[in-house]
């Protein structure tokens, strides 16, 4: 059941940090015709599918290869080092607060949504990556690290294209604070 917590506490943590991200990108869409819509949102599941699939498979891989030593915590320190930089990317982004210049462009929906996906694709994988070396059932991982950011996308452009952009640093915080929480539970267990 801890474990659950944990995966949980990680694909929150990226739910709010793409949820931030796509918040930015609502606030630009002009409109949104539902082709489009359906097409991209087929392709970020496909893609955090893939990513996550490709870093639990590189992870399954040096296990097997007994690259990592399973009986010292060197696999759960990789996690918390992995999570604690995408927590620290997160933090950055709110510090740095780039501006958006909340226009409404009329650019093809497609083509950004892959931009979109290509850009956080590196923290699915990562995530799957930092999870597959504790052996982390591969199906909630699924469920948590790849189609629970969806729903943060979904919902960030949404409220982006209706309300602006003004909430992405607070959903990078949160983001980042609920990485550090799952880091914090993941080193209390070691111990």
């Amino acid at each position: 059941m801890k474990t659950f917590g944990i995966v949980l506490l990680m694909g929150l943590g990226l739910t709010a940090y793409f949820y931030g991200i796509s918040v930015c990108k609502g606030a630009q869409l002009m409109r949104v015709e539902k082709k489009q819509a359906i097409l991209s949102l087929l392709f970020a599941i496909a893609w955090f599918v893939i990513t996550l699939s490709a870093g639990y498979g590189l992870a399954a891989l040096l296990l097997h290869m007994d690259i990592t030593d399973r009986t010292y915590p060197i696999n759960s320190i990789l996690c918390v080092l992995v999570f604690a930089l995408i927590a620290i990317r997160m933090f950055f982004a709110a510090i740095r607060q780039t501006p958006v210049k909340e226009e409404r462009l009329d650019e093809a929906f497609v083509k950004e949504a892959v931009r979109f996906c290509l850009s956080v694709g590196i923290s699915v994988f990562l995530a799957g990556f930092a999870l597959g070396l504790l052996e982390i059932s591969y199906t909630l991982l699924l469920c948590c690290v790849a189609l629970l950011p969806i729903l943060g996308i979904l919902a960030g452009l949404r409220v982006g294209y209706f309300y602006g952009y003004w909430q992405r640093v607070w959903a990078y915080v949160v983001g980042g604070l609920l990485m550090l929480a799952g880091n914090i539970s993941l080193i209390c267990g070691l111990f």
